[in-house]
This record gives structure tokens, sequence and C-alpha cells, in this order.
């Protein structure tokens, strides 16, 4: 099998890639962690999810801040977004969003909101619950990765479609850069017969071995 540049070695195959994010049970997998994930932090915070408008998790000092933070941002980027940065705190001084920490991350959720009060209590708590279950996801990526390296086994390039068979490699990660020209320009044609595309990313290229 070429992969490109003489032949050089730089593909990575594996016979069982379950946990892998192109599988279906990788996604399915995926999937339940971030049901798990939900689930856990709705029980954990119960009190919380039944208050999402009048809840204050914490103490009263920067959650409320960060409540209203979040109210302006959604404000600003409906209304003004040119002056997101000169909030009508700190006696309306030029760019004082960048006074303190922000949490533009949440800018979609904020835009989201309702006004007033109400909104901002409801941003603060829903902000702080999807904190969690991203937490939650992050553990687990790391223990999927590792799965999946430990699945994974690199090989000369010149193995054949029957030697990938014989040793029960279902599929092929190529690294994209070591593809050849023509591969590289058209990724439905394989580098070797019997292989099929399935998934592609901006370095690797995912084929099931036929």
């Amino acid at each position: 099998m070429s992969a490109g540049r003489d032949g050089a070695g730089a593909v990575a195959t594996t016979g069982d890639v379950e946990g892998s994010p192109w599988t279906l049970s990788g996604r399915r997998e995926g999937m339940l962690v971030a049901l798990v994930g939900a689930t856990t932090t709705v029980a954990a915070n119960w009190g919380q999810v039944t208050g999402l408008a009048s809840t204050v998790a914490g103490d009263l000092g920067d959650p409320l801040y960060f409540a209203w933070q979040l109210a302006w941002v959604g404000r600003a980027l409906r209304s003004d977004p040119t002056g997101l940065w000169t909030t009508n705190a700190f006696l309306r001084a030029p760019d004082n969003l960048a006074f303190t920490d922000t949490v533009l991350g949440y800018a979609p959720l904020s835009m989201a909101l309702p006004g007033g009060v109400t909104g901002a209590l409801a941003g603060l708590n829903l902000a702080e619950l999807t904190a969690g279950v991203i937490a939650i996801l992050g553990g687990y990526d790391p223990i999927s990765q590792a799965r999946l390296r430990t699945r994974v086994q690199d090989f000369p390039s010149s193995a054949s479609v029957a030697e990938l068979k014989a040793r029960g490699i279902s599929t092929v990660v190529v690294i994209r850069a070591m593809l050849g020209p023509a591969e590289r320009a058209d990724l439905s044609r394989p580098p070797a017969p019997g292989l099929t595309l399935t998934a592609a990313t901006s370095d690797l290229v995912v084929y099931d071995v036929r």
C-alpha cells in the first residue's frame, strides 16, 4: 500500500476501533456519556434546576455579578454589538468589560435569554449547569483517547489489504499529509484497492478495509 513520500510508513491501523469517534459505537458511547453527564449534573443540582430564575448558588458576590454580565452580553449582542465592551458599570469607562473576567463563551446562551432579573438569574444557573456537564465530558475524553490509542499500531505502508485482513484490521487511519497527490485531490480514491473512505478531518483520513 503506498502512502506517498516514497512509501514512508505514516499510517496507523486499528482492528478494534470501539470508542473511536468515527464509528457508530463510538458516537453512541459519546451520546451516552453526554446523557449521563447531563443527568448527573441535574441530579446533583436539583435545587438549582427547580429554581432557575430565582436561585443563586453559593454567595451573593461574584455569582450576581456574572448574572448581570451574562445579561449585559446578551442585550449588547442583540441591540448594540459595537458597545459590548463599554458597559454601564465602572462609570462607563471605555472597554470596562475587560476590567474583570469575561464569560463570552456563553454568548449564545446570553442571546437566547429573556431580559430582566429572571432572565439574568436563569442565565447564571444554566451557565453553571452547562459547565458541570462540560466538566464531566472533559473527564471522559482523555479516557476515550487512551483506550483508542491502545488499539492503534504502526504498520509498513507497503502492507496489502490481504495482510490487513489477516491481522484482523478493519479500519485504516491515514495521516492526510502522507497521501499521494492524487489521493489528496480526491479522497474517495483510496491509496490501495479494497479501502473505502468513511471519514476525513483536516489531519486524518479513515478507510474501511473491504
